[in-house]
């Protein structure tokens, strides 16, 4: 069969185009460090590439809600130490209200305990940076705090509420919780009331009771609040590891391998130049004149 000059000029044309377009395409592939640069070019792993961008974005939001957590445990556990120290200082009140030699060493003790109960009420109440109560304030009947999502499918609570802290309801001053919670500050104004009144007295063996479970309730939900960041930052490192696998799994997908694409890019530039050089000597050979 002969082949025409036409068939021979068409098919040196498509040549040249066909590399010069495969040069193109690793240049852009270079320079973009994309691997596709349009969804026609790999529907299947463009989609799977979104997928991953979306598990991406929701991974970050778990990060954002490990962040925002662990802040507020750390001020948490930090409000409820100094709660918890105060406490501990009023039952060493008590302690010495044993000893006390007389009225006057016990008004001197009431007066100190009650500086004490003051600043439990004042660490109560106290707010963070933003506005927020520390310890997270309940309707009267409610049970428990929100939760949050630090990594799928694993929920913890969004903080301590001032009931498992201290037995109250809403504020310092709302009404206590009962049950399996003592209202903390309502034993310190006992401690407070026995010690300041007129006369003066040691406080009830019940009353130093009380405050042994106060100070215990207090140290059990400043745990809780530790144990709860330690249960973050476990989650930091989940998520973490999880995202690196994603990120990774994505780049395999969809970015450009540099030294692959170099490769192709040489390769095509060669063949370009090639295609160039015999599409050139064929249309100036007498043969091809001829034909």
């Amino acid at each position: 069969m002969r082949i025409s000059s036409q068939q021979m000029f068409d098919a040196g044309v498509k040549s040249i185009q066909d590399h010069a377009g495969d040069t193109m395409k690793y240049q852009t592939q270079i320079s973009s460090g994309k691997k596709y640069q349009n969804v026609s070019d790999s529907p299947a792993d463009i989609g799977l590439g979104m997928k991953y961008a979306f598990d991406k974005a929701q991974f970050e939001m778990f990060q954002n809600n490990q962040k925002l957590m662990i802040d507020r445990t750390n001020v948490i556990e930090a409000q409820l130490g100094s709660i918890y120290t105060a406490m501990s200082s009023l039952k060493q009140v008590v302690a010495q209200s044993n000893g006390a030699s007389g009225q006057s060493d016990l008004s001197a003790l009431g007066q100190k305990a009650a500086s004490l109960r003051d600043l439990i009420i004042q660490l109560t109440d106290a707010k963070d940076s933003s506005g927020r109560p520390i310890l997270k304030p309940l309707p009267v009947g409610t049970d428990s705090v929100g939760n949050v999502e630090i990594e799928p499918n694993v929920f913890i609570p969004e903080g301590i509420s001032l009931s498992e802290s201290m037995g109250r309801y809403n504020s310092s001053a709302g009404a206590p919780v009962g049950g399996a919670y003592v209202d903390v500050i309502a034993i310190a104004n006992s401690v407070v009331s026995a010690l300041t009144g007129n006369p003066p007295t040691v406080p009830s063996t019940e009353v130093a009771a009380n405050l042994d479970i106060a100070v215990t309730q207090v140290r059990a939900a400043q745990v809780k609040s530790g144990l709860l960041s330690k249960q973050i930052e476990g989650s930091q490192d989940a998520v973490e590891t999880k995202m690196g696998n994603l990120e990774n799994a994505r780049a395999v997908m969809l970015d450009t391998d540099i030294a692959e694409a170099s490769a192709n890019l040489s390769r095509s530039q060669t063949l370009l130049q090639a295609a160039q050089n015999i599409f050139s000597k064929l249309q100036t050979s007498s043969l091809f004149d001829k034909l």
